[in-house]
């Protein structure tokens, strides 16, 4: 009996076994997992994002880079035009990478009516049918539809087929397309815990979760579903809206469940879906929070949810496109989506600029008052000094006395500054790489050298928080 229970004890602390290695291929998103990390302990996560409207493109890589900063691995793979390898969720039938699913712990799915060809079809339904954790978002309800190649062997997977009517919506995620209940772009959707089931491993730290998409129509969900949030329809597009009075609210239909899907095998499948789920909407903290914590427990890690759940906190920029056909950002690949909403990385590089011409021109004026102006009032600086000749400037009446001392001495008056990374660490916090040139006296150079620049956003401005600066010849 000790055997057992010391062998029982090894296999639950055991990490799962590794994956395959990925081969790298600009036609999708890997983020690297850790296998000393939990709870994912480099697992592998397949996340598709193909719906017309929704903006998975956007939505699913934030989710792939929150996964793997929990030690999942994250793959994200995106409907495309096999021409250009530009990302495209208006072909319905181009994803390249699914035989990445294969090698799949949790498949997490963002799709809108697609028809796929078998032999791609068929990595999503062997995953499937062999009972391996499936996450749903918002369209997947309705994420095939065989209209040109109806005879295909996955035809009743179509979300108005098979002997339910509803397709792999209905057959199992629990429930197939059927209307929009809330009046779509113009009532939200507010998702309250289900009375009874606040305590389920997925609903913690998961208080407060609002989306702009309207709530969907949801007959009836199989026996072995429990519901997690209903949704509250309000009144408008605001979070302060109330709910709409009367019986659109009452009853509440579900906007998040999970199941536990018997198997002919006698296995259980664990699925979770929320029918939430546009980009705007995983603005919302504990929606994201939901999605981590839902993806945990289909991994069967529930034990490793904490009590206030996992941190969701955004990392890189993000900026989300609102929802709508025909508005998806053209010409982006999917390496555009690595870091973050690509615009918003776009922008950070012209803010660099605009801000480093302000701070040249400060210097060339021999103005100490306008270079101190660019510095956050606590700023760190490492000036490019010999170790042992200088100290850190701490503070920004630090920079403006040395500047002004530099200035009455006659020192420095030009800076020639060449950027050469820029990496938006959020919305509020960006960071510069670059390297440099200096000198008293036009075409004299003094010092050449490498820099590292923390900007951070006050008030609506852009400030160097920390600055490090290496000389060529220290």
């Amino acid at each position: 009996m000790t055997t057992i229970s010391l062998l029982t004890g090894l296999l639950l602390v055991m990490p799962p076994p590794a994956s395959p290695p990925i081969e790298s291929d600009p036609r999708w998103l890997v983020y690297e997992g850790d296998s000393d990390t939990n709870p994912g302990n480099g697992r592998r996560i397949v996340l598709v994002a193909g719906d017309e409207e929704y903006r998975s493109e956007e939505g699913l890589p934030m989710l792939g880079r929150l996964l793997a900063g929990h030690g999942y691995e994250a793959v994200v793979l995106f409907s495309q035009d096999p021409e250009t390898g530009e990302i495209d969720p208006e072909n319905l039938s181009h994803i390249p990478g699914l035989h990445l699913i294969d090698d799949a712990d949790v498949l997490v799915l963002q799709l809108r009516f697609r028809e796929l060809p078998d032999e791609d079809m068929k990595h999503i339904v062997d995953h499937v049918e062999a009972g391996k954790p499936t996450v749903g978002i918002r369209t997947s309800t309705h994420a095939f539809f065989y209209r040109t190649n109806p005879d295909s062997a996955y035809g009743h997977w179509s979300w108005n087929a098979g002997e339910s009517g509803g397709g792999f919506g209905k057959d199992v995620l629990g429930e197939t397309w059927v209307n929009h209940h809330g009046h779509h772009g113009v009532e939200a959707t507010r998702g309250l815990p289900h009375p009874g089931t606040e305590a389920h491993p997925v609903l913690r730290g998961v208080t407060d979760v609002f989306g702009p998409t309207d709530v969907y129509g949801i007959r009836s969900l199989p026996a072995d579903s429990t519901i997690l949030l209903d949704g509250s329809v309000l009144t408008g597009m605001d979070p302060d809206d109330p709910p709409v009075a009367g019986p659109k609210n009452d009853p509440m239909h579900p906007v998040a469940w999970v199941r536990q899907r018997a198997m002919p095998e006698g296995n259980t499948q664990r699925i979770m879906v929320t029918t939430m789920g546009t980009a705007e909407d995983f603005s919302s903290h504990d929606l994201r929070r939901l999605m981590l914590n839902g993806i945990t427990w289909c991994a069967g890690e529930d034990h490793s949810i904490p009590d206030k759940g996992l941190d969701a906190s955004l990392t890189g920029g993000w900026d989300p496109t609102p929802f709508g056909f025909g508005t998806h950002r053209r010409g982006y690949t999917p390496e555009s989506y690595r870091h973050g909403s690509p615009w918003v990385t776009e922008a950070a590089a012209e803010m660099v600029d605009e801000r480093n011409a302000v701070l040249l021109r400060a210097i060339a004026d021999g103005d100490a008052d306008a270079v101190a102006a660019m510095y956050t009032e606590h700023t760190i600086v490492l000036p490019p000094v010999p170790p042992g000749e200088g100290s850190t400037w701490l503070g920004r009446e630090v920079v403006r006395s040395n500047w002004k001392s530099n200035f009455d001495a006659g020192g420095l008056r030009w800076i020639d500054l060449q950027t050469e990374d820029v990496h938006v660490v959020t919305n509020g916090l960006v960071q510069e790489t670059g390297r440099y040139r200096v000198g008293m006296t036009p075409g004299a150079v003094a010092d050449t050298g490498s820099y590292a620049v923390t900007w951070k956003r006050v008030d609506g401005e852009w400030l160097i928080d920390r600055n490090v600066i290496v000389s060529a010849r220290q």
